[in-house]
Order: C-alpha cells, then sequence, then structure tokens
C-alpha cells in the first residue's frame, strides 16, 4: 500500500514519514510538502489514502487547505489527521491548553469544506520522538481499519 503524508512545510510530516516506514516496512509513505496554494492532485493519484500532518503550533496552514483540496481533487480518501509537535506545543507555556482541541476542530472543518464530513476520521496528537511508536503504530492502524471501512 502507498500513502501520502501531505501537509504544510513543517508540520513534522517528512519525520513521521520515516517513522511509519520503519514501523510499517510493507507500505510506502509518500510526503508531499505544500507552500501556499501549490497543487500537486497528480502526486497523490497514485496514494491509497491521504495522512494530513498539521502542526499544534501553527494549525491548519494554505498549505493545508492546499493538500485537503488536492484530495478531492484526486479522489483521494483522507485516512487520518496527524497533529504534530505535542512536545514543542506543552513547552510553550504561553500558548492555552484547549488549543489542541481548536487545531484539531479547524483541520476537520477545514476537510469538510472540501468535503470530507466525516467525524470518523481518525487523529492523533503526537510527539514524534523516541517512545512515541507504540502510539504511531496504534494510530496507523485504526487509519488503515478506517480506509478499509471507507472503500
Amino acid at each position: 500500500m502507498t500513502y501520502a503524508i501531505a501537509g504544510n512545510q513543517d508540520a513534522g510530516g517528512t519525520n513521521l514519514a520515516q517513522r511509519l516506514t520503519r514501523l510499517f516496512p510493507d507500505h510506502t509513505f509518500t510526503r508531499l510538502v505544500y507552500e501556499s496554494n501549490e497543487e500537486k492532485p497528480e502526486e497523490l493519484s497514485a496514494c491509497d489514502g491521504v495522512l494530513i500532518a498539521v502542526s499544534l503550533l501553527e494549525g491548519p496552514m494554505p498549505g493545508t487547505k492546499a493538500a485537503v483540496s488536492d484530495c478531492r481533487r484526486a479522489g483521494k480518501d483522507i485516512i487520518g489527521f496527524v497533529l504534530t509537535h505535542e512536545d514543542d506545543f506543552d513547552n510553550q507555556k504561553k500558548v492555552p491548553a484547549h488549543f489542541k482541541e481548536l487545531v484539531e476542530i479547524d483541520a476537520r472543518e477545514l476537510s469538510s469544506i472540501y468535503g470530507f464530513t466525516d467525524d470518523l476520521i481518525p487523529s492523533c496528537r503526537l510527539a514524534l520522538v523516541p517512545g512515541c511508536d507504540s502510539e504511531l503504530s496504534d494510530f496507523f492502524e485504526r487509519a488503515e481499519r478506517y480506509r478499509a471501512n471507507i472503500i
């Protein structure tokens, strides 16, 4: 199976792709970095599903919007939201704790604008540091089960 990890630059997608490749060597994970309103629907066409990476520090950015839009254009399903940089977020004392929930709500609302209305799309908040492999593995297995149920 081939999966895209799409989102804004600095959303942790490259690290996420490397970790998932190590955990699931029988799958291919391709990182698609979006700058502003780039379009890359052809890169998504070969994928079996898409994970959207969103930094908890920044929330959905213009590149996130472009990635979600391309999923719709390419006819590809979003199978999960990965909210990254949880460790960095927790170190930011100035940011209210409820901001994490707001980032996830914003990501889901953005996807619903493009017709992805299923609130059951799995999500997880991750610190992509050593020790999170079990949590990442559990999340990806949920994302694959979700994908199997929607096709």
